[in-house]
This record gives C-alpha cells, structure tokens and sequence, in this order.
C-alpha cells in the first residue's frame, strides 16, 4: 500500500517504525504494516476531485507498506488509514535515525522473531 506522509511531517518519519493500517469506516479492523521502501521524492498530493481546474498545494512523501491481505477483508483501490509511530514534535532531533538492521525485503524473520540477512551468493 502506498502511504503519504505531508511534507510538514516528513522529517519526523523513521524507516521500519511500527505502523498500523485500519479500514476507513471500522477502526476495529486492523493489521500491522511492514516497510517496505520510500519514495526518493516528495510530489504534489493528488486528490482526484474531477475539476478541470483542480489545484494541489499540498507535498507528501510516499512510504510503500505491505501487510497479509489474507488478514484484512480489504479489496485492491480501497483506502485505508494508515498511523506511523513518529517522536513527538517536541522530543526529535533533526537527524533522522536510520535502523542498524534492514527491514522490508532486505530482511528476513527466524522463526524466534530475529531479523537476519540473507546469504548472497
């Protein structure tokens, strides 16, 4: 799922950070997301409003997640909310703090829950 994050925010954004994805509508369904990659770029926010003169003044920052759709009765289009565990505006430093161990693809889980890398060949 494709996640945008306000440009006013995105400096509080931290790779692999606990996320959370609820259904619009029924904030009981949820599902834990995983990182996946983000955007090298912030682009102007579309909102599909259907005005020919439809402006935009608003810039996200676009974070790719995934999560086990088999857990989720959720169709493909279907907007949900997304929450990114962020520090508080008042307690972050200006530099961000990038994890130790990859997350996303790059990792892999043991069946006791440790991120290891892959062997590369």
């Amino acid at each position: 799922m494709r996640v945008d994050i306000d440009e006013n925010d995105a400096w509080r954004f931290q790779p692999c950070a606990p996320a959370m994805a609820f259904v619009r509508g029924n904030p009981d369904l949820k599902v834990p997301v995983r990182y996946e990659r983000t955007d090298p770029d912030v682009v102007p926010r579309v909102l599909l409003t259907g005005d020919s003169t439809q402006r935009t003044d608003t810039r996200v920052l676009q974070v790719i997640y995934s999560f086990n759709r088999g857990s989720m009765p959720v169709y493909v289009g279907q907007q949900m909310d997304v929450f990114v565990e962020a520090p508080p505006v008042g307690g972050t430093t200006t530099q961000a703090k990038f994890p130790s161990e990859p997350c996303g693809d790059d990792a892999l889980k043991n069946a006791d829950g440790r991120t290891h890398q892959p062997r590369k060949p």
